[in-house]
């Protein structure tokens, strides 16, 4: 968001000044297990909302059930590579989340974010670029270079992903690759839900120089 600047923060959170006021950001605790369930509703929710158009049944697409928001919260390993989930909060309430996730698949100079998600009253407030700037702030700090996200963008120029990959490029991250997906596709990474459009899969990186 124009205008976004750090602002500080203690005991290991960042703060960002928006246009809208200030957006704390910090690592989960394991304290934070106790909203494990608040944090899928809200990301499933955001997931759903965001696949209108693009799955043909989005209301029946999981992005995660509880058991595996807990094992993030605890930065439980993965093969992926070391996962920490990174919360938003606005005057105290639980604003978004992302994941950050350092050596990518083994690879010490990439770091990846993902798991993006903002509560449906705090959006258009500073929320998700703050906790993008949180991911590659901690990736950059654990040696990564580069940093990755991925997105599923639909044909039609119109539709709200084609926004999501315009701000992330205004944000510097260029495509990597790019995979077309026909319509009607049914991908196990999308729980063999048939695609109602065809879409691209595109990875986009940007430097952390």
């Amino acid at each position: 968001m124009a205008g976004m600047e750090e602002t500080g923060g203690t005991d290991g959170e960042q703060a960002y000044r928006g246009e809208d006021g200030e957006v704390t950001v910090r690592l989960a605790r394991v304290a934070d297990i106790a909203m494990a369930g608040e944090l899928t509703t809200m990301v499933n929710e955001a997931y759903r909302e965001g696949y209108v158009g693009i799955l043909e049944e989005p209301s029946a697409y999981t992005r995660l059930d509880e058991a595996e928001m807990r094992d993030r919260i605890s930065a439980v390993p993965s093969r992926k590579g070391t996962r920490y989930l990174i919360l938003a909060e606005v005057a105290n309430q639980l604003a978004g989340c992302a994941s950050a996730t350092t050596h990518w698949f083994g690879d010490p100079s990439l770091g990846q974010f993902g798991l993006l998600a903002t509560h449906s009253g705090f959006r258009r407030r500073g929320v998700a670029t703050a906790l993008i700037s949180c991911a590659e702030e901690l990736c950059r700090g654990e040696g990564a270079t580069q940093m990755q996200c991925e997105e599923l963008v639909a044909d039609d120029g119109a539709h709200v992903s084609s926004v999501f990959l315009a701000w992330h490029q205004r944000r510097g991250y260029e495509m990597e690759q790019e995979h077309e997906l026909p319509a009607g596709l049914r991908h196990p990474g999308f729980q063999y839900i048939p695609l109602a459009q065809p879409c691209r899969f595109v990875i986009l990186r940007k430097g952390l120089g």
